[in-house]
């Protein structure tokens, strides 16, 4: 075995709890050929995705503790159906070190930290469905780069950490 060094990320997720999951199948198990497993694309579902960032009380001049709070919902309300109806949140508490320029760090705490969660909701959503008459659904990787441009800066006062 190589040994190749590892190094921690100046970004560390420090906690992650779910807010809420639920999944339910897009059609009764009577009807479940209706999907093939495993041949499913997602071209066309229509994700609802909310995606705040918020900052540590009191630390406005040099930030470094945020919470995330991701939304990941489809609710097959268009033409495209997925085979599962899914609204999932979580929230994970993270540390951005020095290594990261101070103006940067919003922006580097949102695109990766959300790329995190969503990992994280990824593979609950995978494992929940594994077992399912309609086969197991995982996401599609995402790309969160567009949610900075939307977002000027850290919100504050009333969605500060505690």
């Amino acid at each position: 075995m190589n040994g190749i060094q590892m190094r921690s990320s100046p970004l560390q997720l420090k906690h992650l709890l779910f807010t809420k999951i639920l999944l339910d199948p897009e059609v009764p198990f009577e009807e479940a050929d209706t999907f093939k497993q495993g041949e499913f694309s997602f071209e066309g579902v229509v994700f609802d995705v909310s995606l705040t960032t918020a900052l540590a009380a009191g630390q406005e001049e040099d930030p470094h503790d945020f919470m995330i709070r991701l939304h990941v919902g489809i609710s097959n309300k268009k033409e495209t159906h997925a085979p599962y109806k899914i609204d999932i949140g979580v929230v994970g508490l993270f540390t951005a070190t020095e290594k990261i320029k101070t103006e940067d760090r919003n922006n580097v705490v949102t695109v990766n930290g959300a790329s995190i969660l969503y990992g994280a909701i990824r593979e609950q959503v995978a494992t929940l469905t594994s077992r399912s008459y309609l086969g197991s659904m995982v996401l599609p990787t995402m790309d969160f780069r567009d949610h900075i441009e939307k977002k000027p800066s850290v919100e504050k006062n009333d969605r500060e950490i505690k």
